[in-house]
């Protein structure tokens, strides 16, 4: 094997680490919890304020839902917490999760299960995607602008575990 093939294909290498390593346009934040903490893996602000449970998960970990990976269990009283300026844009943009019921169903009735909550504050907007506890069968999305808001149900029947 020449030298020169040998300097191209740890060239090619690190080229592709280096791909594959960086963000997806217009990606604001990521926690994949593979680090078995709450610190994300990227995001797009100069800082990161992190809140909720300590950051520190490693007697808190399970496999993701895929085996590809790590989540975190959190009971019906815990959150993790990010800053939101520079890491979440109202006007636009998707949030995306995986929730694995570990330790609470959708058909209980007795507790409110926060999913995901982003706000600002004096009321300029939040959005929460919530599972209400009158409501055995659907999720709630609520999404507040101002003095204008809305929530949107999704049914919840038909979902199956693991999938």
């Amino acid at each position: 094997m020449s030298l020169k093939f040998l300097f191209s294909l740890v060239l090619t290498a690190v080229c592709t680490w280096n791909l594959a390593a960086a963000p997806e346009p217009g990606l604001l934040l990521y926690s994949s919890f593979d680090k078995y903490n709450t610190t994300p893996d990227y995001h797009a602000s100069a800082q990161i304020k992190v809140g909720g449970i300590a950051k520190d998960l490693q007697l808190r970990m399970f496999p993701s839902m895929k085996d590809d990976g790590n989540s975190v269990c959190l009971n019906n009283k815990e959150r993790i917490t990010y800053s939101v300026p520079g890491n979440f844009k109202p006007d636009g943009g998707t949030v995306s999760f995986w929730v694995n019921l570990q330790n609470w169903s959708l058909s209980d009735t007795t507790w409110f299960n926060s999913l995901f909550e982003v706000s600002s504050a004096p009321s300029q907007y939040r959005f929460v995607i919530y599972k209400y506890r009158n409501h055995k069968d659907s999720i709630t999305f609520y999404l507040q602008s101002g003095k204008h808001a809305c929530s949107l149900y999704a049914k919840t029947t038909g979902w199956k575990k693991d999938t």
